[in-house]
């Protein structure tokens, strides 16, 4: 969705629709098993916008993770479970956090 602008200084909106159209990004990555897009960035974006528009207080991450639908075909013979998918989101993700340590943003877990 992409937020739409008002259409005068006296617009007033009455739903969502009135906020935002519809836009599909054609490269987006999404896991196939939940619908929901993968974006890593989106951690940096936020440790950006926590220490420039909310003064940097502290915070932290409270959950991020992939659900993945019949992960016993991932079972090996010992019966682990070989995600190696999940080590990639979780890399790509603690990455793009860890630019906006390093950039200064006050994240703390």
């Amino acid at each position: 969705m992409r937020v739409k602008e008002a259409t005068g200084k006296d617009f007033l909106a009455v739903t969502t629709d009135d906020l935002y159209s519809s836009y599909d990004w054609p490269d987006k990555r999404i896991n196939p098993y939940r619908g929901w897009e993968i974006y890593p960035e989106a951690l940096y974006d936020v440790a950006m916008m926590m220490k420039e528009d909310y003064e940097n207080i502290p915070w932290y991450v409270s959950e991020n993770g992939m659900g993945v639908a019949d992960e016993e075909r991932f079972m090996d013979a010992e019966g682990m479970i070989q995600d190696d998918y999940r080590i990639e989101f979780m890399e790509e993700h603690l990455k793009q956090l860890q630019k906006g340590i390093q950039e200064g943003s006050n994240c703390f877990g």
